[in-house]
């Protein structure tokens, strides 16, 4: 027999205090000693044949009645959440468990629910999109950047080093009179910016130059350096300077990029990837609109675990980002003199929008019943196997390893989602520059047939 109670704490956290019979308990504790007869020792009993209060002398009584206790809440909270068809959004949380005087057991937990969303309007919606028209300036700027990527250093004689050149010096640094080998450099190869004021002295030097320039150490982020509060005096021998060449954007500099036999093809390309990307921005667009539009005309109450597991993945995400650069989160917090709670706070807003938008999405999942087969999660698996040239048990391993295939399903039901809500509403492009998409989108009309 098992009897439970549902009580709601608060909204969409509830405390469910479950009972179970005294047979239940009996089964629970003959499987848990004819289990443990068999792997354990007991002097003067073969395994499998020692009695159970004997097994319970050896084990100890209440570490036993501690394992049964786990048992019966694990298989308590299985039926029950099934019974009562409850989805626990985050920890559930033991309160209190006991074995009763009359030989029944009780125990309490409390976890938070997804919250029940209201009726809400996801097809038949008239939207209004703007999406960037692609012209010969948008071509001619990414050949500009193209051309500046494939530029040639080359060095130059008979000029003066100035804004955008790179340089060859010998850098000697003295600090208090004292030369110090570990800053001081032979042949340094350094490149003279608007970025670097530090070096702006060094404008108009020639080849064979020498200039010095001092610098005092004192910002807040070298106050670990063994020079803080300290002069120091550079010297620079200049011994050569390199200049880009930029390539003539002319059809051999297509030929050179890749299979293009003229400068028309490789611009006819060029305009076929920004008119894909300007279609899928929009898209993408469209999509935020919608959810956005549906976060506000619905209530949702977010749980705070929730809210606060998805603050930890921008932090974790933040922090990443940060170690690219061989520096951490922590360091930028500290020389920033933010507390970490402000900065968790500061993430709040939008955490508890992109909760609110994932329970949306999941709602529609369920309303659509949208699935990813078998065979589609596994062309899915082939198709990063062949990307990364990793086998496939290799890349189903990994998802084993990280809890990625859930996340990876959840992606792509996300996809087929967003394809959804393309199909089902009428989505309005219109065509401006991309100087006026910077401007903002408007909000979508949502005057049409509800869903």
């Amino acid at each position: 027999m098992l009897r439970s109670d549902v009580q709601e704490i608060e909204p969409n956290k509830i405390a469910l205090t479950v009972e179970m019979g005294k047979e239940k308990v009996q089964t629970a504790f003959s499987s848990y000693y004819q289990r443990a007869a068999g792997v354990i020792n007991v002097p003067g009993f073969r395994k499998g044949k020692a009695p159970p209060h004997l097994i319970a002398n050896f084990i100890g009584k209440e570490k036993v009645q501690e394992e049964i206790s786990e048992e019966l809440v694990s298989e308590g909270v299985r039926t029950v959440l099934k019974e009562r068809n409850l989805l626990p959004i985050s920890e559930i949380k033991l309160e209190d468990a006991k074995i009763q005087d009359d030989g029944g057991f009780i125990f309490k937990i409390s976890f938070e629910l997804k919250p029940k969303l209201p009726e809400f309007k996801y097809r038949g919606r008239d939207i209004h999109i703007k999406k960037a028209i692609i012209t010969d300036e948008s071509i001619d700027n990414v050949l500009n950047n193209l051309a500046h990527q494939f530029a040639k250093t080359i060095p130059v004689e008979n000029t003066e080093l100035g804004v955008g050149d790179y340089f060859l010096a010998d850098i000697d640094v003295n600090c208090e009179g004292q030369h110090d080998d570990e800053t001081s450099e032979k042949n340094a190869y350094r490149k003279l910016t608007d970025k670097t004021p530090f070096l702006k002295p060094l404008l108009g030097m020639k080849v064979n130059e020498t200039r010095k320039l001092t610098r005092e150490v004192k910002s807040e982020s070298e106050k670990n350096s063994k020079f803080f509060g300290k002069t120091l005096e550079y010297t620079f021998k200049l011994n050569g300077i390199s200049r880009s060449k930029i390539p003539e954007i002319n059809d051999s500099f297509a030929k050179e990029l890749g299979a293009y036999n003229s400068l028309d093809e490789l611009k006819t390309k060029i305009r076929s990837e920004l008119e894909e990307k300007a279609q899928s921005d929009a898209e993408i667009r469209a999509v935020n609109n919608i959810f956005k539009t549906i976060s506000e005309e619905i209530k949702i109450d977010a749980p705070d675990s929730m809210v606060q597991r998805t603050i930890d993945s921008y932090i974790q995400e933040i922090d990443y980002r940060w170690k690219q650069y061989g520096a951490s989160l922590d360091d930028y917090l500290k020389k920033s003199n933010i507390d970490i709670k402000d900065y968790r706070a500061s993430l709040r807003d939008k955490a508890v929008y992109d909760t609110k938008v994932y329970f949306i999405l999941r709602e529609i999942i369920e309303l659509e019943k949208i699935e990813i087969s078998d065979s589609e999660f596994m062309k899915i698996v082939e198709e990063i196997a062949a990307e990364k040239n990793m086998t496939v048990q290799k890349v189903l391993d990994s998802l084993d390893d990280f809890g990625g295939e859930d996340h990876l399903k959840h992606s792509q039901l996300a996809k087929k989602v967003n394809e959804f809500l393309l199909s089902n509403n009428q989505i309005n492009y219109d065509m401006v520059s991309e100087a006026e998409l910077k401007e903002g989108e408007p909000h979508c009309d949502t005057s049409t047939d509800s869903n």
